[in-house]
C-alpha cells in the first residue's frame, strides 16, 4: 500500500501555522521506547514541521504523578510496553475526552491476550488460522481436553499435528511447534532472539499442561518465510519478509549485525487485511504477522499493536508525513478551521444537513378478514382507509378494530380468519394497545361479491399495520450530545449566541426526523426540549420539498438495483473490481446463502420470553425475523432479494445494540460481519454504481436542497450578522448530496472516499467565511465543508445500558470552496434535471 498526496489547495497543503496556534502532541511511553533510535528518528521529523510541538511526558511523570498533573495536549501518541501503566493512561484520555489518540488506548488491553486478538479477528472477518483455546486461568470455563500422540481434542474439536502452541499472554514469546509422528515427532521451541538464535529443537512431543494456550494449525508457508506488516493508518502498510524462526533457529544478520529482512509486496487481499486489522483493533500504528500459505491464502497469526520498522529512512519519512496529516486533520475535525488567508477572517454563517439518529426497526403485519363488522367500517365508500395514531379520531377507529378482532379471536369464528393469521391479529392488537409512536393502519378491500341487488360489496378486507422506525432512547441522547458538540466546536465562542439567535431548523414530516431535530436543537441551545420555541422549526411545504420526497430519483435507481441483484448472484466478481465494496464480499452468492442460513438459525433460537428494548415484545421480534426468513430467499425463482440485505443488517445491528441480554445465548458475530459487508456495497450502490448514475440520481433527489444551500451561502455573504440553517432528513438525501459533490468535477472533495457507510447522524456542514483583508472579490468569501459519516463502534463493543454508539468527529474535506464553484455545482445539477426532462 502507498500513500497518496493531497491535491493542491487541499486541507493539508493549506495549513498555515502563522495563523493558528501549534498542534501540541504528547508522547506518553516508557523512556526506553521514547529514547529508542526509531522513535527519535520519527519524532525529529515530526518536530521539524512548524505547526507541530512535541511534549515528552517522561517515565517519571506517567509513573509517579496523577493523570490530573500530566500535560494537557491536543493529540496523544501513547502505547503499551513492559512496565507501562496502561490503565492510568486510559484514565488520562477519559479525563481529557477531546484529546485525539493516534492509537486507541482502551483497546490496547485487547492486545495483551491472544484469545481476545483471535476473537476480534474472527468478528471482523479477518482470516486467521484454525485454532482451539485451552483456558486454565479461570477467566473462561475450563474445556474438555484430550491429548493423544498426534492430535488434541478440545470441547470435541480436533486439531492434528503439526500444530503451534501459543501462550494466551501476548507478552510471552515461548511458542512451541509440535510435529506429527510421521514427521519424526518432537517439537521446536521458539523464543525471543538471543544472540543469533531464535529457536531450538526438542524431543518432547507432549504439550504443556500448566497455563492457558491457543493451539493452531501449522501453516506450511511459501518459501519458509513469514511477513511482518506495519500500518500507518488504514491507507499505508510497510511489509518485510524474514526467514521463519522454526527453520533452523539461526538469525541471519548483515554486516552491521541487523537481522536480514527483505521488502515484501502485499497482494490486494493482504492490503485489505491490513486495513481491516488497523480498523478492527483501532490502532493506526499497528504491527501484525502474516503467513502466506502454499494454498495461496494469507492468514494473520498475531497482532502486536504499536510497532515500527528499524533502520529504514524512507519509512521514517512516510511515517512522519502521514502521522502529521492525521494529527492536523484530527485537530481540524474538532472544529478548528485551517483556511489560508491574508488578514482577518470572520465566520458569517453555517448551514448543515443531518441524517436522523438511531431508530427502532420498521415493522409490518398483514391480516385478511371477512368480518362484517370490519367491512361495515367502509360504509358505501369502498376506498382504502388510512389511519394514524397521531389523530384522536383515527385512534378511536383503531381501538374499535381491536375490539372487533378480539371478539373474532375469542369466539374462534371459523371462516372469518385463517388459522395462520391468528398470531398476526394478536400482534396487531398488541401494537395498537401499546400505542407505538408513528403507527399506521390501512384497510383495503381485496375481494368483492355481488349482493342480492346485483351491487358489488366488499367480502374480504386486508388489514395492514405498520409501526417502528421511531427514535430510540439512545438516538435521542445521541442527537442531544451532537447538538452540544456542535455548539462547542462549529461556532466561535465569542459570538456563539449571535449564531443561535438566527437559528432556523428544517425537517421533513417523518417522526424520527422531527425528533432528531428537536433533540439536537435542545443540545445545541442547552435547554430542555419542552422549552424549545416552536417557531424555530419549519415543517412547511418548503421543508418537505427540500427534505422529504425522493420519487424523482426512483426510476433511475432501478438500473443500479438491477445490476446489484445480478452481481450479488455471482460467485466470481473479479471483473467487477471497479465497484466499491464488492470485492471485499468475496463470493457474493455463497455469502447470501450463508446469511439466509444464519437468519433461519437465529429465528429458531429466539427466546420465548424476554425483556426487550423500546417496548417491543418477543412476538414482535419473532415476526420481523420470520418475515426476513420468508422474504429474503425467493424459492420459486431460486434467487435472493438483495433489497432485503439492508433490513437484515439494520435488524442485527439493532438487536446486538439494544437486545444483547436477551440474545446472549446466540453467536451473532458472523451474521453481523457478512451482513455489514454486503450492506456497505448495496446501500451506497443503490444511489448509483458509476459516476453518471450517481450524479443523475443525486441531482434528481437533492436539486432543491443543494440549491437552498447555495441560496443560504449567498444570503450569509450579503447580509449583516451571523446566520444558522439546519436541515434534518433521511439517508437518501445524504447519499445524494454527497454523490453530487463527489461527481461534480471538483477535485476539492477528494476525502469523501468511497465506499462509505452513512450511518445515523451522518452530516455535511458548510461554513462560509469572509476574508476582510482581501480586495479580490473571488477570494472574499470562502466555504469550508465538513463531513461526518455518522455513528461508528462495532455494536459488540458498546453492549451496555446506554445502547449508544459514538458519532465520528467531523473532517474538513474542503477548506476554500468559492461561491462561484458552488454555483457551478448547482448549475450542473440544473443541467442534468433539464436533460432528464427532455428525455421523458
Amino acid at each position: 500500500m502507498t500513500t497518496t498526496s493531497p491535491p493542491p489547495g487541499s486541507l493539508r497543503a493549506s495549513f498555515d501555522p502563522s495563523e493558528q496556534r501549534k498542534c501540541v502532541v504528547g508522547v506518553c511511553c516508557m523512556d526506553y521506547k521514547g529514547n529508542s533510535k526509531p522513535m527519535k528518528a520519527i519524532l525529529d521529523r515530526l518536530s521539524s514541521f512548524p505547526e507541530m510541538e512535541i511534549i515528552m511526558f517522561g517515565e517519571d511523570c506517567i509513573i509517579n504523578k496523577e493523570v490530573e498533573e500530566w500535560p494537557v495536549v491536543d493529540c496523544l501518541i501513547a502505547f503499551h510496553s513492559l512496565g507501562f501503566p496502561l490503565e492510568k493512561a486510559v484514565k488520562y484520555t477519559q479525563h481529557h475526552p477531546t484529546v485525539y489518540s493516534l492509537n486507541d488506548l482502551s483497546w490496547q488491553t485487547n492486545l495483551l491476550d491472544r484469545r481476545l486478538i483471535y476473537r476480534i479477528l474472527e468478528r471482523n472477518s479477518i482470516p486467521c488460522v484454525k485454532h482451539v483455546i485451552v483456558s486454565r486461568d479461570g477467566i473462561e470455563e475450563k474445556p474438555s481436553f484430550i491429548e493423544t500422540k498426534d492430535y488434541l481434542e478440545v470441547n470435541g474439536k480436533r486439531i492434528t499435528k503439526p500444530f503451534v502452541e501459543k501462550p494466551v499472554d501476548a507478552d510471552d514469546h515461548n511458542v512451541y511447534i509440535y510435529f506429527h509422528s510421521n514427521q519424526g515427532g518432537g517439537s521446536v521451541r521458539l523464543f525471543r532472539k538471543v544472540s543469533d538464535k531464535s529457536s531450538e529443537k526438542s524431543k518432547e512431543g507432549g504439550v504443556r499442561k500448566e497455563g492457558s494456550y491457543i493451539y493452531e494449525e501449522f501453516i506450511d508457508t511459501d518459501n519458509l518465510q513469514d511477513i511482518k506488516v506495519y500500518t500507518i493508518g488504514e491507507g499505508f502498510a510497510h511489509s518485510e519478509s524474514r526467514k521463519a524462526p522454526f527453520v533452523d533457529g539461526v538469525v541471519v544478520r548483515d554486516t552491521d549485525g541487523k537481522e536480514i529482512r527483505h521488502l515484501a509486496k502485499l497482494t490486494p487481499e493482504e492490503q485489505s487485511i491490513a486495513r481491516k486489522v488497523c480498523r478492527a483493533f483501532k490502532q493506526n500504528i499497528c504491527g501484525f504477522d502474516l503467513l502466506r500459505g502454499k494454498d495461496g491464502k494469507s492468514y494473520v497469526c498475531d497482532v502486536n499493536g504499536w510497532s515500527f520498522v528499524k533502520n529504514f529512512t524512507k519509512y521514517y519519512d512516510d511515517f512522519a508525513n502521514i502521522v502529521r496529516s492525521m494529527l492536523v486533520e484530527a485537530t481540524i475535525g474538532r472544529g478548528l478551521p485551517q483556511i489560508k488567508q491574508d488578514g482577518e477572517r470572520v465566520l458569517r454563517g453555517v448551514a448543515a444537513v443531518f441524517r436522523h439518529a438511531d431508530r427502532t426497526p420498521k415493522q409490518k403485519v398483514k391480516v385478511s378478514l371477512n368480518s362484517q363488522s370490519i367491512i361495515a367500517l367502509f360504509g358505501d365508500n369502498h376506498k382504502e382507509i388510512k389511519l394514524k395514531n397521531d389523530s384522536e379520531e383515527d385512534i378511536k377507529i383503531m381501538k374499535s378494530i381491536v375490539d372487533i378482532s378480539q371478539e373474532i379471536l375469542a369466539k374462534k369464528q371459523t371462516g372469518l380468519l385463517d388459522a395462520l393469521d391468528a398470531p398476526k391479529l394478536i400482534l396487531f392488537n398488541t401494537v395498537i394497545q401499546r400505542g407505538f409512536g408513528g403507527t399506521k393502519v390501512q384497510l383495503k378491500v381485496t375481494k368483492s361479491v355481488n349482493n342480492e341487488e346485483g351491487k358489488k360489496v366488499p367480502s374480504v378486507v386486508l388489514l395492514v399495520c405498520k409501526w417502528g422506525g421511531i427514535l430510540t432512547h439512545s438516538g435521542i441522547e445521541q442527537s442531544r450530545l451532537l447538538g452540544r458538540y456542535f455548539a462547542e466546536k462549529v461556532f466561535p465562542k465569542e459570538n456563539l449566541q449571535e449564531f443561535l439567535n438566527s437559528l432556523e431548523v428544517f425537517s421533513n414530516t417523518e417522526r424520527r426526523v422531527k425528533r432528531t431535530a428537536e433533540a439536537f436543537t435542545s443540545g445545541l441551545l442547552n435547554v430542555p426540549e419542552d422549552s424549545l420555541d416552536e417557531k424555530l422549526f419549519r415543517e412547511d411545504k418548503l421543508a418537505v420539498k427540500l427534505l422529504g420526497e425522493i420519487a424523482a430519483g426512483k426510476d433511475l435507481m432501478i438500473g443500479p438495483k438491477t445490476e446489484i441483484h445480478k452481481v450479488m448472484h455471482l460467485e466470481d466478481v473479479s471483473e467487477y473490481s471497479h465497484l466499491p465494496g464488492l470485492i471485499e464480499i468475496g463470493n457474493p452468492l455463497q455469502t447470501m446463502k450463508e446469511i439466509h442460513g444464519l437468519i433461519k438459525e437465529l429465528y429458531n433460537e429466539l427466546p420465548s420470553q424476554a425483556s426487550l428494548c423500546e417496548g417491543e415484545t418477543v412476538p414482535m421480534m419473532q415476526q420481523r425475523w420470520h418475515r426476513l426468513t420468508q422474504n429474503f430467499y425467493l424459492s420459486k425463482k431460486g434467487t435472493y432479494d438483495t433489497t432485503k440485505i439492508p433490513d437484515i443488517f439494520d435488524y442485527i445491528n439493532y438487536d446486538i445494540l439494544h437486545n444483547h441480554a436477551a440474545l446472549s445465548h446466540i453467536d451473532l458475530s458472523r451474521l453481523y460481519e457478512i451482513a455489514e459487508l454486503c450492506a456497505k456495497f448495496i446501500v451506497p450502490g443503490e444511489y448509483g454504481l458509476v459516476s453518471k448514475e450517481k450524479l443523475d440520481i443525486g441531482s434528481l433527489i437533492c436539486e432543491d436542497l443543494i440549491s437552498k444551500f447555495y441560496d443560504d451561502m449567498m444570503q450569509m455573504s450579503g447580509g449583516e450578522g451571523a446566520k444558522t440553517r439546519l436541515y434534518f432528513t433521511s439517508e437518501s438525501h445524504l447519499h445524494s448530496l454527497r454523490n453530487v459533490l463527489l461527481q461534480s468535477n471538483s477535485s476539492k472533495f477528494y476525502e469523501l472516499i468511497e465506499p462509505v457507510e452513512l450511518s445515523y447522524l451522518s452530516n455535511l456542514v458548510f461554513r462560509i467565511y469572509e476574508n476582510l483583508g482581501t480586495v479580490d472579490e473571488d477570494e472574499k468569501f470562502q466555504i469550508e465543508v465538513l463531513f461526518c459519516s455518522g455513528t461508528h463502534n462495532n455494536p459488540f463493543d458498546v453492549m451496555n445500558n446506554a445502547h449508544r454508539q459514538s458519532v465520528r468527529p467531523m473532517v474538513s474535506v474542503n477548506s476554500d470552496l468559492g461561491l462561484d464553484e458552488l454555483k457551478a455545482i448547482v448549475q450542473t445539477v440544473h443541467n442534468i434535471i433539464a436533460e432528464n426532462k427532455e428525455k421523458q
